[in-house]
């Protein structure tokens, strides 16, 4: 079952239990991968988590709490300043970068992160009988939030808030922060949106050798700034996600954008993936760091424009960029000048034209969209 889950509704908040999904920001670290979300390509996976989770909002439970011990009347929610708290423990049930070594003996196959042996990436471990490999993960938020906030003579929009991952797996003595921030500002059409990434910590996971510790130091960024009106959309993006020039060394800062914050057509989606596969999938050390298609080792520019001239029809259009951040095997930049007969130093790594055709009918029961780039 790949979602499945209860919710309780209660007097101090909600309580959430079961296999669901994690979104957070703009998805560029937690991504749930549902509905037509990118303006270019599908989602195919997104985040699903085993999953216990409460959520609260203080000022208001805290005024419940009171109204009770009182006697008074409950506290109206449309008078919540938009402060929210959660905190939740999750095991991962679908993650494309858990790699595990195994130990083949007659028919069977052991784990054994200190024997000889294969590698692989374990994508849905069985729940409960296979728990040598399980990855753990407390997460914990704060945020604020208010929509239609009248500011003066205006309505604005203003969310921030900020999500804390401590993950953990015994099997590699990993053990990682992860802090992530996230802002979006709106008024009279006009929005700015970002957000930040960056995980810390130690990790046996990604060493040829499972006695050496590997300390991460990962970045990954997007912002974008924009407006938009019932008719035209226009937005500028720009987006980093640091690489690694020696991936196998004791210090590791390299890992895409997830998968599914599509940038794109072709680059990172074709391109890109592929020559992780060709670099990283076929050595058993290095084989969970493909890309699968996430913003990898760069830095990109990526403005858009959308155009609705109906309620059915809506056109799109974008314009991408990449400059590498490091040289690492999967990506090596040069140009070479055939008429001059020599080789020099690029970082960029291509241009993109992408277009598309949307509509969607029955109140956007039926979404259709044809898309394509160069």
């Amino acid at each position: 079952v790949k979602r499945l889950w209860a919710e309780w509704q209660t007097a101090f908040g909600l309580l959430r239990i079961g296999r669901q999904p994690s979104h957070w920001g703009l998805g560029i670290l937690a991504n749930d991968g549902d509905e037509f979300r990118n303006d270019f390509g599908d989602a195919y996976e997104g985040n699903v988590f085993d999953r216990i989770i409460f959520a609260t909002r203080p000022v208001t439970l805290i005024k419940g709490i009171h109204a009770i011990a009182t006697g008074k009347e409950m506290p109206d929610a449309a008078d919540d300043p938009g402060i929210i708290t959660a905190v939740g423990y999750d095991k991962l049930v679908n993650s494309g970068a858990v790699p595990f070594r195994r130990q083949i003996t007659g028919d069977e196959s052991i784990s054994d992160e200190n024997a000889e042996g294969t590698a692989g990436i374990r994508q849905s471990p069985i729940w409960l009988s296979d728990s040598g490999d399980d990855v753990h993960e407390m997460i914990y938020v704060l945020m604020f939030k208010r929509e239609d906030w009248q500011v003066g003579r205006e309505l604005m929009d203003l969310t921030v808030g900020t999500y804390w991952i401590n993950r953990w797996q015994n099997t590699t003595e990993s053990n990682v922060w992860i802090p992530d921030i996230y802002v979006r500002w709106a008024m009279r059409g006009a929005f700015v949106e970002a957000e930040w990434y960056h995980i810390f910590g130690s990790t046996e996971a990604i060493a040829p050798d499972f006695d050496k510790t590997t300390t991460a130091g990962i970045t990954g960024f997007v912002a974008r700034a924009g407006y938009e009106n019932p008719i035209f959309t226009g937005l500028f993006e720009v987006g980093y996600a640091s690489g690694d020039d020696s991936i196998l060394d004791e210090n590791f800062t390299g890992r895409p954008l997830h998968s599914d914050f599509n940038v794109g057509l072709i680059l990172y989606e074709q391109l890109l993936a592929q020559r992780t596969i060709e670099k990283f999938v076929g050595d058993e050390d290095t084989q969970g760091l493909w890309s699968q298609g996430g913003v990898y080792n760069s830095t990109y520019i990526n403005p858009r424009f959308k155009f609705r001239p109906g309620d059915i029809w809506e056109f799109r259009l974008g314009f991408l960029m990449a400059w590498a951040n490091e040289v690492d095997g999967a990506i090596i930049p040069y140009l070479r000048d055939e008429s001059a007969g020599n080789i020099t130093e690029s970082k960029l790594l291509g241009t993109e034209i992408d277009f598309g055709i949307h509509m969607k009918w029955l109140n956007e029961h039926i979404l259709v969209g044809i898309e394509g780039g160069f």
